[in-house]
């Protein structure tokens, strides 16, 4: 089954309904791969990964991708498949990383951040925090369209069919959310 959005199939479902079928494999799969790279850079760069470990992060991504998208029943399940499995790749990288620093010597040669640095750090920390804090008190269709639409960079018409919700719901739910955020991060910045 090929997913139609306003009766139209989208090419990105059309992809990966010729890639399990065996239909011009080769250039599905090179069409597939020009589609979602930069989609999944951006995803690896918003969870804060450098450009290069990001990279890295994509091309283990794409292979699962086309190790595995046969196993895939439905094409329009593809893309919260894909991002469930970048994400998941994403936060191992995360945890060996940090598991990485653990194992490194009390006396390395390590440059300590000047204070600036430390400064910027900090307020950046801990304006992901509030961020972070404000998204909760969204409500949660409201916050799960904007995470889609923001985060993982879907269209309004591919968070409404993975949500079953209409084009226009979705719409009013991000302009909510996204109206209700710049409130919140306003208010903070007059309390300082």
């Amino acid at each position: 089954t090929v997913l139609k959005v306003h009766g139209v199939p989208d090419e990105l479902e059309i992809l990966v309904h010729r890639l399990r079928s065996g239909i011009e494999r080769e250039e599905s799969a090179r069409r597939l791969d020009s589609l979602l790279r930069p989609r999944l850079r951006r995803f690896y760069s918003s969870l804060g990964f450098s450009s290069t470990a990001a990279e890295d992060l994509v091309q283990r991504a794409l292979i699962r991708v086309f190790q595995h998208v046969e196993g895939l029943r439905q094409e329009e399940r593809f893309l919260p498949w894909l991002f469930t499995l970048a994400r998941n790749l994403g936060y191992s990288a995360i945890r060996d990383r940090r598991e990485q620093r653990l194992e490194l010597p009390l006396d390395a040669d390590l440059e300590a951040p000047g204070r600036d640095q430390e400064s910027a750090a900090r307020e950046a920390r801990e304006r992901i925090a509030l961020v972070e804090r404000r998204l909760r008190e969204l409500p949660e269709q409201q916050r799960r369209c904007l995470v889609l639409v923001v985060r993982d960079e879907l269209s309004y018409a591919e968070v409404g069919e993975l949500l079953g919700l209409s084009f226009l719901t979705v719409r009013n739910h991000v302009a909510r959310a996204r109206a209700f955020l710049r409130r919140a991060l306003a208010d903070e910045d007059r309390e300082r």
